[in-house]
């Protein structure tokens, strides 16, 4: 690979089976990927980032959800950690999986996952698995809420290492009961929230198509108090901004399906009838409790759309402050051609003061690695989100690359990320999104 080149493999399995790799020819072909680059110029510049989807027959096209690699150095777990927003019922199951993310010479990691009710009125008694996994081998529990006796409706997962040294991954994938959409759910580790009192949630929205759920996953001792300040166009009240505190008690989980309607039905200021078009950023703030910060909180966003006699939708968590993005920001795997457009939001997180941030957006032409298209100025105001639609339509000729977002001017940090629809243009194949978060750069 010659650099800035990106390679997209569309059936990797058929892939590694032509290089030789001993691969059945059928039956479940599962498992982990180890993937080493050489005379890179830096450990960050060689990027995965994988798309695991599902034929849908009405309509016809793919569904499913898409996630990076897991970096030894960066992103793979060492401590205690959480998978947020499981839940089980007519209408979604979920999966947890874990993998040993270590080398030969790690040795075997061993694992303790213990099974909670997210539902204090019906609380139940942690349903533990002790797993031993080799180098590289990697293991899914199917449909945990409801597995080996338990019968949870909605809950979470906390993986802890029991034994050995080696580096470890979790996370946890929702599956829609009708169409078999997947929704990636990242691992939450146990001092994400260390030490910080804020975490903003790229996005929510309600349309005539989409709407979107919000998870709040208290794993802490005590009760926390938490503010909602969601900030759209389409809100009435001072500075677009509609404000809601939510109590959530010690290890419950609150699962909002349609956050804009429970807005509107708590009749928040600024929230008027159904109709226009809702989209923006989530803004939550951890009031002062005997915890001092926001240790133990998760916040997770789903947003969906009807479809396969189910939805499809994507999954996406809270971007504490001090995790989003200072100067520069890369998104990686964008396609649009005749199966798959990308579109690309940014949000002015408003993390130190009520500048408008201006923005430069290269995109690379993948397939040879030049910028292709420079977009300037791109302007957000603080606490504002804004989406680019079918982004790599403005490049014609280009199928698959990705984007450079630089922060030009103003004073705050940004969040941006991707999202892959299936269908060349809106109303076409399934339209189901797989949600991209941004690398950091400087």
């Amino acid at each position: 690979m010659p650099a800035g080149r990106q390679i997209i493999l569309p059936d990797v399995i058929s892939f590694l089976k032509e290089l030789g790799v001993p691969i059945p020819d059928s039956g479940n072909r599962g498992g982990a990927l180890w993937v080493g680059f050489a005379t890179l110029s830096s450990p960050e510049a060689g990027i995965i980032t994988v798309r695991t989807t599902t034929v849908t027959r009405d309509p016809i096209g793919r569904a499913g959800l898409a996630y990076s690699d897991v970096h030894t150095d960066t992103s793979a777990l060492w401590e205690t950690s959480y998978i947020c927003g499981l839940r089980q019922d007519e209408k979604d199951r979920s999966n947890v999986a874990v993998l040993n993310a270590g080398s030969a010479s790690d040795g075997n990691v061993t694992l303790l996952l213990s099974l909670y009710s997210g539902d204090p009125a019906q609380p139940s008694k942690p349903l533990q698995y002790l797993t031993t996994l080799g180098p590289g081998e990697f293991k899914q529990f199917d449909q945990i809420l409801v597995s080996n006796g338990a019968s949870i409706r909605q809950g979470f997962v906390k993986v802890e290492r029991h034994s050995g040294t080696a580096p470890y991954f979790a996370y946890g994938v929702i599956n829609d009961q009708s169409n078999s959409d997947g929704s990636f759910i990242l691992p939450s580790p146990s001092s994400a929230q260390f030490a910080i009192h804020r975490l903003t949630l790229p996005v929510m929205v309600e349309t005539s198509d989409f709407s979107s759920e919000l998870v709040l996953s208290n794993l802490a001792t005590v009760e926390r108090s938490v503010r909602l300040d969601y900030v759209a166009d389409a809100i009435t009240s001072a500075n677009h901004t509609a404000s809601l505190h939510i109590r959530v008690r010690p290890n419950e989980q609150i699962i909002i399906p349609k956050f804009v309607q429970y807005l509107r039905d708590n009749w928040v200021e600024g929230v008027g009838p159904a109709g226009p078009a809702f989209a923006g950023a989530v803004f939550v703030t951890v009031e002062p409790d005997e915890i001092g910060d926001a240790s133990g909180l998760f916040v997770n966003g789903r947003t969906s759309t009807p479809g396969g006699g189910g939805r499809f939708g994507l999954f996406y968590p809270a971007v504490p402050e001090g995790q989003t993005a200072q100067k520069t920001a890369w998104l990686y795997g964008l396609q649009q051609n005749g199966e798959n457009r990308t579109n690309l939001a940014l949000i002015n997180t408003g993390e130190t003061d009520n500048s408008t941030d201006v923005f430069k957006i290269e995109l690379f032409d993948g397939a040879t690695g030049s910028v292709v298209k420079t977009i300037e100025p791109v302007e957000a105001e603080a606490r504002r989100w804004l989406q680019l639609n079918t982004i790599l339509a403005q490049t014609p000729g280009t199928t698959q690359g990705y984007a450079r977002i630089s922060r030009v001017s103003g004073n705050n940090p940004f969040i941006a990320y991707a999202v892959i629809n299936d269908g060349a243009a809106p109303g076409q194949r399934s339209g189901d999104g797989a949600f991209i978060a941004m690398e950091r750069g400087e």
